[in-house]
């Protein structure tokens, strides 16, 4: 129960770190039309479903390898003392690719470069709500801080992948809680002054969404693919001495 206790609240940390802006890139497009309590609920399922998919499959696939992931090993690249750690290769890689995915995504929002899979999103309009719900998983794949490392290394170490699923997803829930608690308030808390004002001028739902998304990738790109790497040798990146 502490193990389980823990992996949320260490989900509710990761709200607050800067990456988690993409995460509120969502609450646009859930906002965009007036709905009934049911229409409200059934996006947030779909931004869940798709979360908790790619939480549950990693958080087993950790239980079963543990120390053998990147995510959890010690070792570094080049020197033992000062070389780059692997973990955080793993993060580099993940949140790079993820970065890279959000910008491509926010110039296809307003309609910058074109999307490839407008005859699928048309067909399954909430397949976008189900990829963003994925990405955000994506983000346990990549997540190196110490609160999180704490709890996968106790739920690689129950070997147990019932219980690694299980924590995963109760941080997957944690990290985007606050998101859909603050969309709730911005649909039911402002009488609907928050819907008609995104739809007041045409192209302010798909502006939003693009700036949340291009701010959050760039970010992605710059911190894991550039400065990160450069701390321990690999590229350059402004630095201050402060």
């Amino acid at each position: 129960m502490a193990g389980s206790l823990f992996a949320f609240i260490s989900g509710l940390a990761g709200t607050f770190t800067a990456c988690n802006i993409c995460v509120f890139s969502a609450i646009a497009p859930l906002a965009a039309e007036k709905r009934s309590v049911g229409k409200v609920l059934t996006p947030m399922l779909y931004l869940t479903i798709g979360l908790v998919t790619v939480a549950a499959i990693y958080g087993a696939i950790g239980a079963i390898m543990g120390s053998n992931l990147p995510q959890l090993s010690n070792a570094r690249l080049g020197d033992p003392e000062t070389g780059f750690p692997v973990r955080l290769i793993q993060s580099a890689i993940v949140f790079v690719t993820i970065g890279i995915i959000f910008v491509l995504w926010g110039l296809i929002s307003v309609d910058l470069i074109k999307n490839p899979f407008a005859v699928f999103s048309a067909r399954f309009p909430k397949a976008q709500l189900l990829f963003m719900g994925a990405l955000i998983g994506g983000f346990l794949i990549g997540r190196p801080f110490p609160l999180f490392r704490k709890m996968f290394e106790y739920a690689a170490s129950t070997h147990n992948p019932l219980y690694g699923s299980f924590a995963f997803v109760l941080s997957g829930l944690g990290n985007i809680l606050i998101m859909m608690l603050f969309f709730l308030l911005l649909t039911y808390g402002t009488g609907g002054r928050f819907e008609r004002w995104l739809q007041a001028k045409p192209g302010r739902i798909q502006a939003l969404t693009a700036v949340a998304l291009l701010t959050g990738g760039t970010f992605f790109i710059t911190y894991w693919g550039l400065r990160v790497p450069s701390i321990f040798g690999f590229g350059w990146w402004p630095f201050i001495n402060w």
